[in-house]
Parts: C-alpha cells; structure tokens; sequence
C-alpha cells in the first residue's frame, strides 16, 4: 500500500500552419470569433428557455443558534448515509434531522476532550469520525470512542478526513495516519500534506507544493 502520484496533462498552444499567409490567419480567427459569437447566443438562449421550464425545488432557508446550532461558525457538512445532516462548529457537532438538532459535545458526550470540530467522515461500515483539536471521535451506533496519539495518530489535532470505501486516512498537524481497524498506522510522506479529500477510487490527498497523490491500498 501507498501514494501514487496523480500526474495531470498540460496542454499545448500551436500556431497557424506553415505557409499561411497573415490575411488567412485573420480570416481564420475571425471565423472562429463569429462561430464563438453564434454559439454563446444559441447557449444564452437555452438557458433562458431551460429556466422558465424547469420546476423550483431548491428553498432558501438559514438557521442559526436560536435554532439549535451550538455555535455559528461551522467548519464542515456531512450527510449520512442514513440522510441526517452532520454539522461540525467550534463548540460541538449538531445532527440535523430536518425538523431539529441534536448537539453533540463534551458536556453530552464525554469522548469529546474538545468541542472545536474541524472535520467529518463516515467511513464504509457506516461508523462516523470526527476530527477536532484534541483527539478524533468515531461513532459507532451509539458508542463513541476518542482516539489519539497512543493509538498510532501522528498528532491530536486534527486538519482533515479522507474516507473511501476501503479506507480511511486521517490528515494531522504531525502528518497522516490510515485506520487499521483497532489502530491507526503513520505513513511517512515526501512532501508536508495540507488538503485531503475522499473519493470512489480511494483517498487524494494535496501536498504543499501542489502535488497531487491518490492513496493506493
């Protein structure tokens, strides 16, 4: 198992063939602007025609703490596969099940060592995760469980969570670990990972210089 670069094509300008003249290459890109002209017209009205029909089923609406929200500035949204919203705040994760929320804290749960939540992740046998600054929090049914650095993470603060269905990597100020089903494993990188995300073919993950690597288990 390990990282596999993911290396991106770059693209390639050319210029008019040799031996065109200049009046046929203006000629040309005249006929490109013209065709470029017709077909944003032809787009536009499209548009316009597709807005009138389509029905409207996307409502507006806002909460706040008033509504339950323990802390107004949220850091992460996950929907589960059960179709609550999880909402991650500086001072605990609320569940939303359309009608209220049900916060989630230290003073409610004890696993949480913080309330400052940065991150969200439901993994494939549907537990969920939560990465805050002191310790990740798995939830499993009803149990909840913090782990930290004496269970193999790099660090007990947590940047952010990449899940897939066979995995699960977890990205720390002191570098990444994937879950090993009772354990987490550090995995010694290159280069300092900052942006992690997870996909159907398996966790990518960013690193400071831009590179980008897909984790191959």
């Amino acid at each position: 198992m390990g990282f596999g670069k993911v290396v991106l094509g770059s693209g390639v300008v050319t210029g008019p063939p040799r031996g065109a003249g200049w009046r046929g290459a203006i000629l040309q890109c005249l006929g490109l602007l013209v065709a470029c002209i017709a077909t944003t017209i032809l787009l536009s009205i499209d548009a316009r025609a597709y807005s009138r029909q389509r029905p409207n089923y996307f409502h507006h609406q806002v909460w706040s703490t008033e509504d339950g929200l323990p802390q107004a500035s949220v850091h992460a949204l996950l929907q589960s596969h059960e179709g609550y919203l999880w909402i991650a705040t500086e001072d605990g994760v609320a569940r939303f099940d359309g009608q209220s929320f049900r916060v989630l804290s230290n003073a409610t749960v004890p696993a949480f060592a913080s309330n400052d939540v940065s991150c969200l992740a439901q993994d494939h046998s549907g537990d969920i995760w939560f990465g805050t600054s002191d310790g990740l929090v798995r939830k499993h049914g009803e149990e909840y469980r913090r782990f930290s650095e004496r269970d193999g993470l790099p660090s007990d603060e947590i940047v952010a969570l990449a899940a897939s269905p066979s995995d699960l990597l977890v990205l720390t100020t002191g570098g990444v670990a994937a879950w090993q089903r009772d354990h987490f494993e550090h995995i010694a990188t290159n280069e300092a990972i900052t942006v992690s995300t997870g996909t159907e073919r398996g966790p990518i993950l960013v690193s400071k210089g831009g590179d980008v690597y897909r984790w191959n288990h």
